[in-house]
C-alpha cells in the first residue's frame, strides 16, 4: 500500500511515524492545531495545503499558559491558524511544511485529533463529522461518537495527557500496530 500520511492536531504524528519507523510524510510535525481550526483544516484539507504559509505575530486562543514559556512562529492559512511550537523560526517551519506538504498521500489519510487546548462537545461531533474513514479522536470523556477513543485514565482531567508522556495509555485503548499493519 502507498505511504501513510498521517494528520494531526499536535505531534502525536512524530510519535507515531517514529514509532512505526516511516518516513516523515505530514506537514503537521512539531506543532498544534487549535481544535476550531483543525477541524476547518481537515474539512477542506487540499484546499488549505494549496495555500502558502503566512505567519502571524499574536495568536486569537488564550494561549497565556504556552506562550509565556515558548517562543515559537506562528503560522496562517487563510482562517487556519497553526502554531509551530518546535520550530524556531518561521523559515524553518515553513521548509519543513512544504516539504511535508508534497508527500501528503490524499489516498492513505489518517486522522489524529485530541481533546486538548478547549476542545468542546461540538467540535467532537464535528471531527466526527469529518469525511474520513480513519478518524480518531483520543478523549478524557466518553462519548457515543464513533470516532471518539475515550482514554479512561485521564477522565478526572480537563484533556487527555500527551502521548510522549503517556504511550502506555494510548497503547491500552488503540492497538496502533495492528492498525498500522493494516494500512501499510
Amino acid at each position: 500500500m502507498d505511504k501513510v500520511t498521517i494528520i494531526s492536531d499536535n505531534c502525536i504524528s512524530n510519535y507515531l511515524y517514529d514509532y512505526c519507523g516511516l518516513k516523515y510524510n505530514s506537514p503537521t510535525m512539531s506543532l498544534f492545531i487549535n481544535p476550531p481550526c483543525f477541524i476547518k483544516f481537515c474539512g477542506n484539507l487540499k484546499h488549505y495545503l494549496n495555500l502558502e504559509m503566512e505567519f502571524a505575530e499574536g495568536t486569537k486562543y488564550d494561549l497565556s499558559d504556552i506562550r509565556s514559556h515558548w517562543n515559537y512562529p506562528i503560522g496562517r492559512l487563510d482562517d487556519v491558524e497553526i502554531h509551530f511550537l518546535h520550530r524556531n523560526t518561521e523559515r524553518e517551519a515553513k521548509e519543513k511544511w512544504n516539504r511535508r506538504r508534497d508527500r501528503v498521500n490524499f489516498d492513505n489519510l489518517i486522522i489524529f485529533g485530541h481533546d486538548m487546548k478547549g476542545c468542546t462537545a461540538i467540535d467532537k461531533v464535528l471531527f466526527n463529522q469529518l469525511p474520513y474513514e480513519n478518524k480518531f479522536l483520543f478523549s478524557s470523556k466518553d462519548s457515543n461518537l464513533p470516532s471518539v477513543v475515550f482514554l479512561e485514565e485521564f477522565s478526572t482531567w480537563k484533556e487527555v495527557g500527551h502521548i510522549y508522556d503517556y504511550p502506555e495509555v494510548y497503547k491500552k485503548h488503540f492497538n496502533f500496530d495492528n492498525f498500522f499493519k493494516s494500512k501499510l
